[in-house]
């Protein structure tokens, strides 16, 4: 009996180069990071989520922790349950996010889950709004600075037009912040 039970050796060598080169090939595809929906399974921290896949895959992928894509100087309210995608980087991420360790060199592989950023993306169910204003929902925390934007000419135009009724409003809210501001030692 031959050691080798298969018929690689009756195989040409050019039909099992063919298959080996197009089996690494999709070894090399699967590997590399894939744009994959997803949503918040659990907020751990202002600049990190745990997301679950919303993928048809069996056994189904698991769920992965990943910095989210913004600036450092705004913190957005993400909620479990909000949708999103995860985008993959080329290189690992984790040294500058603080989810794992080193600076990657140019060679180095991440895994095709390793190297992951949650964008999160509008939703057709969402509320139309002012499409040339800023809208923010939940708690505000303003900087002296933010006081400023009540005189931007917008602001000043509309609080001009504004009916007798908005201006109390307007007043009160501007007030309220400046209140606050000066409660916290941020402003005189």
């Amino acid at each position: 009996m031959s050691l080798l039970q298969d018929n690689s050796q009756k195989t040409p060598l050019s039909q099992s180069l063919h298959k080996f080169g197009a089996q690494k090939a999709q070894d090399a595809v699967a590997a590399l990071g894939k744009g994959l929906p997803c949503t918040v399974a659990k907020v751990d921290g202002p600049g990190i989520v745990t997301v679950n896949f919303a993928v048809a895959q069996t056994p189904p992928l698991p769920q992965v922790q990943m910095p989210v894509v913004k600036f450092p100087y705004i913190q957005y309210p993400i909620q479990v349950g909000d949708p999103g995608v995860a985008l993959s980087a080329d290189l690992r991420t984790g040294g500058l996010t603080g989810l794992g360790k080193g600076v990657p060199n140019l060679y180095d592989t991440a895994g095709n889950l390793a190297a992951m950023a949650f964008f999160p993306l509008g939703v057709l169910s969402e509320a139309a709004v002012d499409p040339e204003a800023l809208v923010m929902y939940g708690n505000i925390i303003a900087s002296p600075d933010a006081l400023g934007f009540f005189a931007t000419p917008k602001v000043a135009k509309q609080t001009l037009a504004a009916a007798a009724s908005d201006l109390p409003t307007v007043i009160t809210l501007a007030n309220s912040i400046r209140d606050a501001l000066i409660a916290y030692g941020l402003a005189e």
